[in-house]
């Protein structure tokens, strides 16, 4: 009796002891699946690291990571009053000495290749790239491996079907990390928004393993599904999956470009819907979404740190300018860099919006002495409407003249554009509001590994109010002559825009750096291609600038700046090294971008060593 008993108990336990041992297994299994995943996402970041070492290196050893971290006051008291020829009668002129070039010199081959990479287009697409293509793949594949790691068979599939929830919590730290505006990508010079379509491409990943999670447990799962989200487990994975799908309903680009509060809105609600949702969950979310919670408290302790409150002077001109002037911020910025502005208003608050930051800062300008941020906005959108009826109230009420408003007083023409109008916009406008408003800046943000101010050529390309791109870049360029930093000895200045009243503002401060160029003996040219005839603002003529109609041709930028490099090359009869050509465009279309891009890798090898090698960074604001 005694034996049989005990025999029955043995049986009865061998079942348990089979699914407990099957359990150890997958758990062993899933662990070395996760493990193959970090090992290949850091070996991923080690190579894409290496590719870049040069770049990085050189980023590093010209000093310019150290900048364009925190706007802070100026603290420059004298002003540079006198300029310093390079050029030494007598003597041969070189370059050979400026220290961007000793890295420059090394880097020609490479950036061949470099560029061939990272600035093909793929299949005709306007922003896909061989290089995030082969990203791309890489990262797929690296997925694909651990969710297949040791689980090929049908059988192994079903019994694994915790491994894609597994991958996909994994990821989610990754996915917080690619969003921070604040991250480690930009001591290498990429600023965050270069990489936002890895983020985009992860969180789309972990879609896609929730799902095929969700399918999974319905297979093995034998209750009616009703009973199974009367469980707690069940409904917060399903209230997950659900808060997933919606976000990237919301973040597909027509959703994120049309209505980008929408899309705002549900990504901030979402993820934390999302974070309490997988937190009740299971347990094993826990420690992934404490690091998400670590990484989101991180980013915003720095947003604080990097944010500055001032009173800002707002001043609207003709063309529907509207020019920002936020004082005690001279410094900190480098040329290029955009910032986030809030206005302290009941009509404002809810907003922030990224501007282009219109000057160089005073380390790096002609203006040592200048202490303030200009932005520069054209009432386009709603936001930016309402921005420029801050400026016309202060022309309808008769306030204080700003400095830029001084400049327009005895204009005429300006006079009656403005009083126009003001007269238009007069029953939108809240008479208590005056033009000068608090407003928070945030930022600076945006990196840009390549130094303009290293290359013999320089080639600025703007449309339409991304001229302030222009205009900081071109300013940088010229102070840092002045400093003795620079090796440009020619400017190409390209500017598209629709509305010719807009160069009236813009004239006299490219005037006036054009004049210290000239006095370095660096070479500038202006053309402004207008594509349709608003305005009937006629700029001056003067010899450096030309007016076409008609929209800018990126193969004849290129032929252009390739040839002027060569004749100075020539001209000069120098046997260093040239410096070669930088390029900087800001617009606002991919495809102008693209034939861009097409235009640069069009110029033969040899060429390319020639003239020292062209390095492009583009710029494209569209929300993409």
């Amino acid at each position: 009796m005694d034996n049989t008993s005990s025999d029955y108990q043995m049986a009865e336990s061998l079942p348990n002891f089979g699914a407990q041992a099957q359990k150890m297994a997958n758990l062993q299994t899933t662990t070395e699946a996760s493990m193959f995943l970090l090992g290949g996402l850091l070996g991923g970041c080690m190579l894409v690291g290496l590719i870049r070492s040069p770049l990085t290196m050189t980023y590093i050893v010209t000093g310019r990571f150290k900048q364009g971290w925190t706007l802070r006051r100026n603290q420059q008291t004298s002003e540079i009053t006198s300029f310093r020829n390079w050029r030494v009668k007598g003597s041969r002129f070189t370059i050979s000495g400026l220290r961007p070039l000793k890295s420059q010199k090394l880097l020609v081959g490479y950036l061949y290749w470099y560029n061939k990479l990272t600035i093909q287009s793929i299949w005709g697409s306007r922003h896909l790239t061989l290089a995030k293509l082969l990203v791309g793949l890489f990262y797929l594949t690296v997925i694909s491996i651990s969710i297949l790691w040791k689980n090929w068979r049908a059988q192994d599939f079903l019994s694994h079907f915790r491994r894609p929830a597994t991958i996909a919590v994994f990821q989610l730290p990754i996915i917080f990390l690619l969003s921070m505006k604040n991250n480690l990508s930009g001591f290498s010079g990429i600023g965050y928004e270069r990489i936002n379509f890895l983020h985009r491409l992860v969180g789309r990943t972990v879609l896609l393993c929730s799902i095929l999670h969700a399918a999974l447990i319905l297979k093995v799962q034998e209750s009616a599904l009703g009973e199974l989200f009367k469980q707690s487990t069940f409904m917060y994975g399903g209230i997950s999956l659900a808060t997933m799908i919606f976000v990237a309903f919301t973040s597909m680009a027509p959703i994120r470009k049309r209505f980008y509060r929408c899309f705002l809105a549900s990504h901030i609600l979402g993820y934390l819907l999302l974070l309490f949702a997988l937190w009740m969950h299971v347990q094993a979310t826990h420690v992934p979404i404490m690091i998400c919670g670590g990484l989101k408290i991180v980013d915003e302790m720095f947003k604080i740190f990097n944010t500055s409150f001032r009173r800002a002077q707002f001043t609207s001109l003709p063309g529907k300018i509207t020019t920002i002037e936020v004082p005690n911020l001279g410094t900190g910025w480098r040329a290029g860099q955009f910032v986030f502005l809030r206005v302290y208003s009941s009509r404002y608050i809810l907003e922030k919006h990224p501007f282009t930051i219109a000057n160089a800062p005073a380390s790096d300008s002609p203006h040592r002495t200048k202490n303030s941020l200009v932005l520069i906005a054209k009432a386009n959108g709603d936001y930016t409407r309402k921005l420029h009826e801050i400026g016309l109230t202060k022309a309808a009420m008769g306030g204080r003249s700003s400095i830029s408003g001084e400049k327009y007083q005895h204009n005429p023409r300006v006079q009656s554009v403005m009083s126009f109008e003001c007269k238009s916009e007069v029953g939108l406008i809240d008479p208590t509001y005056d033009s000068q408003l608090l407003v928070s800046v945030e930022g600076p943000y945006g990196h840009m590994y390549h130094d303009l101010r290293s290359h013999e050529t320089v080639v600025l390309i703007g449309a339409g109010v991304a001229c302030t791109f222009v205009m900081a870049l071109f300013e940088e360029v010229v102070g840092s002559a002045i400093a003795g930093v620079s090796s440009t000895r020619n400017v190409l200045i390209y500017w598209t825009l629709r509305d010719i009243d807009m160069v009236e503002y813009f004239l006299d401060p490219i005037r006036e750096n054009l004049r210290m160029a000239q006095a370095m003996d660096i070479a500038v040219q202006i053309k402004i291609h207008v594509t349709s005839t608003i305005g009937k603002y006629k700029p001056g003529p003067f010899r450096e600038l030309i007016i076409i109609h008609g929209r800018i041709d990126p193969k004849e930028v290129i032929i252009e700046a390739v040839n002027t490099t060569i004749s100075e090359i020539n001209a000069l009869g120098r046997s260093e090294q040239p410096a070669g050509i930088g390029i900087a465009s800001a617009t606002g279309s991919a495809s102008f971008s693209k034939a861009l891009r097409d235009a640069t890798l069009a110029v033969d090898r040899k060429t390319f060593l020639e003239i020292g090698g062209i390095t492009l960074h583009t710029e494209i604001f569209d929300n993409q």
